[in-house]
């Protein structure tokens, strides 16, 4: 066996070199307090269509203070389970350190709030092959009996055939181990956009990236309240500011980083406008308001004319400018204007 393999180690026996060699697909899960949703995570693994002695799965914990590592000791039994951990870093540093450490082939990463299909992995092993440039995932489907917040905004976002795409969330990307070296791994510097970046460098790598609805998982994290879809909405608008500051002619995130200032805009001549409403003179107030949801109504047509029903209407006018005011509180974090040249 080549010594340069992920994962062989001088002077192994030939028992654990066979074990080596037996793993071709590694399932990499960053953790951080996920009791509530690991286990449901790892038993969807255990479902897998696929034998438990040819793929792992590699548990990498940002110093979780719950019963997130015992919850995932109680599957050691039943799936071949490592467990790494890395306190205080990035979530893109806990995937990285999860593919470091990855003896497959090819790496499937999950999150610890998605459910995999049972064929998941066995497809994983039929679309990827090593050295084949190509990246796979899908978008995220929702839990069963989700509220109006998550069947709004995810009706026409799933994956429902297999087409090119500019990327796929990290909590469900499928890449061969050598492709993922060869594009550099994730920025680590990113906390949240991480995926959309890596999918970019690939692309001009000369890599393609295929959604396939067959390997969509069921993201149990969906936001089901509308004041959880902001807190996410904001957090995820984090970094996209400094992803596309580092080239903006590139246009990287160009539509989100357009619609947020025009967003931001809007809202700063609404608190312009107080003052004269104030004093009983409306107009630039109401003017400034119509103005605002404009762009939210625009897209919501956008959807509805694209096949969104159009029941939903309101509920998508809404949704939209909840993004857009979440988007814009993100920006009061000054990371989200730090540009920082990536290092290959």
């Amino acid at each position: 066996m080549n010594a340069s393999f992920p994962g062989a180690t001088p002077g192994a026996s030939l028992q654990e070199r066979d074990a080596v060699d037996r793993i071709r697909f590694s399932v990499i899960i960053p953790v951080l307090n996920e009791e509530r949703v690991i286990g449901r995570c790892l038993e969807s693994l255990k479902q897998l269509n696929f034998a438990p002695e040819v793929f792992e799965v590699i548990v990498v914990d940002n110093g979780s203070v719950d019963g997130t590592i015992e919850m995932v000791h109680k599957f050691e039994s039943s799936l071949n389970v490592k467990i790494l951990e890395k306190k205080d870093v990035s979530i893109s540093a806990l995937r990285n350190l999860g593919a470091a450490r990855a003896r497959g082939e090819v790496l499937g990463f999950l999150d610890a709030d998605c459910l995999a299909p049972t064929n998941w992995a066995c497809d994983a092993l039929t679309f990827i092959h090593p050295g084949d440039h190509q990246i796979i995932g899908a978008r995220y489907r929702i839990p069963e009996g989700s509220s109006w917040v998550a069947r709004a905004w995810s009706q026409g976002r799933e994956t429902k055939q297999r087409e090119l795409v500019s990327y796929v969330p990290s909590g469900n990307l499928i890449i061969s181990h050598s492709s993922f070296l060869e594009v550099g791994g994730f920025d680590e510097q990113l906390q949240t956009n991480e995926d959309y970046e890596f999918c970019q460098r690939a692309l001009s790598k000369g890599f393609r990236i295929v959604a396939h609805p067959d390997i969509a998982v069921i993201h149990l994290g969906t936001p089901q309240r509308l004041q959880d879809f902001y807190r996410k909405q904001r957090w995820h608008g984090t970094h996209v500011f400094r992803v596309f500051l580092r080239d903006p002619n590139r246009r990287q995130n160009a539509k989100a980083v357009l619609f947020t200032s025009y967003m931001f805009g809007g809202l700063l001549i609404c608190c312009v406008g107080l003052i004269p409403l104030c004093l009983g003179h409306p107009v630039l107030f109401l003017t400034a308001i119509s103005a605002t949801l404009l762009a939210p109504i625009l897209l919501t047509l956008k959807d509805i004319f694209q096949g969104k029903r159009l029941a939903d209407f309101g509920s998508l006018v809404l949704l939209y400018a909840t993004f857009g005011i979440a988007r814009c509180a993100s920006l009061l974090n000054r990371k989200s204007w730090q540009s920082t040249a990536r290092t290959e």
